[in-house]
């Protein structure tokens, strides 16, 4: 402890007789160890952080993928009929989630202001394994009538916002783009998953068939990625048969969700901090 103190006196006497050189010692101290915190912040909230999901090691992102003439592969969102042949030939996933998402009003008695929605094929929150903090998630008569059933999830956010997070909020009604939807669950704080949304609605496929979605999955107890992808691409080589507008060189990417949802920003963000 005395040597410290020393340490000290010799380091003060030191600053007095050059200060210029000790307020730029301490700045850059100061802007290093900053800069080092912010970017480590980046780096806790992309690639350590746990995800918001149950077991979220089991859960890929699924896309539809085709070889250019030059031998390039390009990924695109996954369509309605490969959607749903792949659910029905797969055994390597335990269930699949199609997503949609698009821009909204919200209105009625407060200000307008912009929403996200995404809508919600059937299931998608178990095979996500999200849970509402209040109330409920679809029931199955709900997602067979897609919009029509008129109900909705709500974030955390717009609760509290527009519902004053008041526990009653159950049973009320929202109005989105002029239509009134009853809330029936709040999912937990933070979720927004996958398209910053602050309202999700039921999804009837049938409704959506022109549309592009955001296909995730789970993988069924015991499979593996290998497995998984060996599947798809047998899926995959039936797919022309069964969908005459399949492309050429069609084929289906399974990425593990984490990677899919950083891409390279990892690693990006792993360099920062070590610089």
């Amino acid at each position: 402890m005395e040597n410290l103190v020393q340490d000290v006196r010799l380091a003060l006497r030191a600053l007095r007789r050059n200060p210029g050189f000790g307020t730029a010692a301490l700045l850059t101290l100061a802007l290093g160890i900053g800069g080092t915190c912010a970017v480590f912040s980046v780096v806790n909230d992309i690639y350590l952080r746990p995800l918001p999901f149950a077991h979220e090691d089991r859960l890929l992102r699924l896309r539809d993928s085709t070889r250019t003439p030059g031998g390039a592969i390009v990924t695109v969102n996954t369509n309605a009929p490969h959607f749903l042949e792949i659910a029905a030939q797969t055994r390597t996933l335990s269930g699949l989630s199609a997503q949609l998402g698009r821009s909204a009003t919200l209105t009625g008695a407060d200000l307008p202001a912009h929403v996200d929605e995404a809508l919600l094929s059937p299931g998608s929150l178990a095979v996500l394994g999200v849970q509402p903090v209040l109330g409920r998630g679809f029931s199955k008569d709900e997602e067979q009538q897609g919009e029509g059933a008129g109900v909705a999830l709500i974030s955390a956010n717009l609760w509290h916002a527009r519902l004053g997070g008041d526990a009653q909020a159950l049973g009320r009604t929202i109005e989105v783009d002029g239509r009134p939807l009853r809330v029936v669950g709040v999912l937990p704080p933070g979720y927004r998953f996958p398209y910053d949304a602050d309202v999700w609605l039921p999804l009837r496929l049938a409704d959506a068939a022109a549309d592009d979605f955001a296909v995730f999955a789970r993988m069924a107890p015991g499979a593996t990625l290998g497995e998984v992808r060996a599947e798809l691409d047998s899926i995959a080589s039936r797919m022309p048969g069964r969908d005459s507008r399949t492309l050429p060189g069609y084929g289906i990417e399974a990425v593990p969700l984490r990677k899919s949802l950083l891409a390279d920003e990892d690693r990006v963000a792993v360099a920062l901090l070590a610089v």
